[in-house]
């Protein structure tokens, strides 16, 4: 009787077979996705305005860059430009209590996604704006800021403002001011980038300065005081620190 041999040496060639066929195809769906999303990607311009008496506005975008400029008193308004392949983002603008909040919230599975959001904000009050997947930039703004971003820069400039808050984990941050404002208190940091803040030299005005950096430079080019009421705060964990008039 002839007994049946064993079936030596194929098993661990299959399974790998098997494996490369299921990476293999596992990549020309993963690029037919990537192809397709490309191919359908749609851009959509919208526009919103919301009418209030205050002055307060919040803006929180998920989805990209944010930019403030000023606009006239008892309106917030705000130009969306909006991308994305197979799920839009959500944009809304609303009257929330004393704040007009502008919000941008991303689908789970929106594939390329991504909204600009330009908001005209009313002057005076205060402005909170944070930006989870882009930059912020405020220009000639008088309101009271509070700018933050996970994964950009913060740029302000012409501003009158006298409070200013700046804090970004992964991006520069460069504050200035328009001659003649007089900032009181100003708090910018970088968690991964450079930080310079330039102010106007007003006549008989010093400033107690706190500025540091764990890996960088430090230059402090303006009067100090440190009993002054009016502070500057500027620190980075990977980058410069400059303070300067200018």
């Amino acid at each position: 009787m002839t007994l049946p041999q064993p079936n030596r040496g194929r098993g661990p060639g299959r399974a790998l077979l098997i494996i490369v066929l299921v990476l293999v195809t596992l990549g020309l769906v993963g690029a037919a996705i990537a192809t397709a999303a490309l191919v359908t990607r749609r851009t959509q311009n919208l526009q919103l305005s919301t009418e209030s008496s205050t002055a307060n506005v919040r803006v929180d975008n998920e989805c990209g860059p944010i930019i403030l400029r000023q606009g006239p008193a008892g309106t917030v308004t705000t130009d969306a430009t909006v991308r994305y392949t197979w799920r839009s983002p959500t944009v809304t603008s609303r009257v929330d209590g004393d704040v007009v909040a502008v919000r941008v919230d991303c689908p789970a599975l929106g594939f390329v996604t991504s909204v600009k959001l330009v908001v005209l904000v009313p002057p005076g009050g205060s402005i909170e704006a944070r930006s989870s997947a882009g930059s912020v930039t405020a220009e000639g703004l008088s309101s009271a800021l509070d700018l933050r971003s996970s994964a950009g820069s913060i740029t302000a400039t012409g501003l009158t403002s006298t409070a200013v808050v700046a804090d970004t984990s992964a991006g520069a941050v460069a504050l200035s001011w328009s001659d003649g404002a007089d900032p009181t208190t100003i708090r910018a940091n970088s968690s991964a980038g450079s930080v310079k803040v330039t102010i106007p030299d007003v006549a008989g005005v010093d400033y107690n300065v706190d500025a540091d950096s764990s890996a960088g430079s430090v230059t402090v080019n303006v009067r100090t005081d440190p009993g002054s009421s009016r502070s500057i705060r500027a620190t980075s964990s990977a980058g410069s620190v400059v303070v300067e008039y200018g």
